[in-house]
């Protein structure tokens, strides 16, 4: 259990790892694009500062249990993680569109009718 909980907390790091990554990689020419993929870093970290909370909560909750704490306080601390854990889908969401954003503003992918084209050419000539 309490493994498992560690692994959740090494996620967030790996997380916030993926979010410089991607923060840096859509930084673009525009204004825009760069503060958007700034943006976007800010909702990554909060992300993970904010779901790294719900694994402490949990094995502290589960340790309570198991020795004997005051079952309000375990409820307590559950209703806390289930504000944490939603709460932190919500930061998330922004990310993710923070991130989109910045992809389109920054102009980081092909235009569709392009790869549309591409698609089909490749479908033609592979049919022949």
């Amino acid at each position: 259990m309490y493994g498992g909980c560690f692994a959740a907390g090494l996620a967030m790091l790996v997380f916030i790892a993926v979010a410089a990554f991607l923060a840096r990689a859509l930084r673009g020419a525009s204004e825009g694009a760069t503060w958007l993929a700034t943006a976007a870093l800010a909702a990554g970290a909060g992300f993970a500062v904010v779901g790294g909370l719900d694994p402490i909560l949990l094995s502290a909750s589960v340790y309570g249990g198991h020795h004997g704490a005051d079952p309000g306080a375990l409820e307590m601390i559950n209703v806390t993680r289930n504000f944490v854990l939603y709460g932190s889908y919500v930061v998330l969401g922004g990310f993710t569109l923070a991130t989109a954003a910045a992809a389109l503003v920054g102009r980081a992918l092909p235009p569709l009718d392009r790869v549309h084209r591409a698609g089909r050419r490749r479908t033609a000539s592979s049919s022949r």
